[in-house]
């Protein structure tokens, strides 16, 4: 696997998506398919209900998403945290954010009740989920448990 690429799923035309991480890291990502502009910030796609579901079924590593919404101070706070340790670990994972502000559908179907709320799929199956803002050591240790 080249350690210099991510996922992500268009959301255009719903395909899985190969991203050059220096692109997606300077916000230029376009779909290889339609060309449509991905909705990126550096290695953490945002996502929707759709996208989520697609990328879940077909990721070849673990999917690590943060549940957040725009309004709330510890997302606000968590958001760069979460950037920081994707950037720093996208050969072994992909990463995505989805807002509760715009898809509470999604947020209710997976039970979010407090945000920012860490979620982990690997094969497809949620493994584990952590509620709050998490230091690097603790996404680290989050995912190993999830892994195990």
């Amino acid at each position: 696997m080249n350690n210099d690429i991510t996922y992500t799923i268009c959301p255009q035309c719903e395909k899985l998506v190969q991203l050059d991480v220096i692109e997606a890291q300077l916000e230029q990502a376009c779909c290889e398919f339609c060309n449509c502009a991905l909705p990126m910030s550096g290695v953490v796609s945002e996502l929707n209900d759709q996208t989520l579901r697609l990328l879940i079924k077909h990721a070849e590593k673990p999917v690590v998403v943060d549940f957040y919404a725009g309004w709330c101070a510890p997302c606000k706070q968590y958001s760069p945290l979460f950037s920081k340790f994707a950037d720093s670990n996208y050969a072994d994972f992909i990463f995505g954010k989805i807002s509760t502000e715009f898809n509470p559908v999604l947020a209710q179907s997976y039970n979010i009740k407090g945000i920012p709320h860490t979620l982990c799929f690997v094969d497809g199956q949620e493994l584990g989920r952590k509620v709050g803002v998490l230091s690097n050591k603790q996404i680290e240790e989050f995912i190993a448990n999830c892994l195990k």
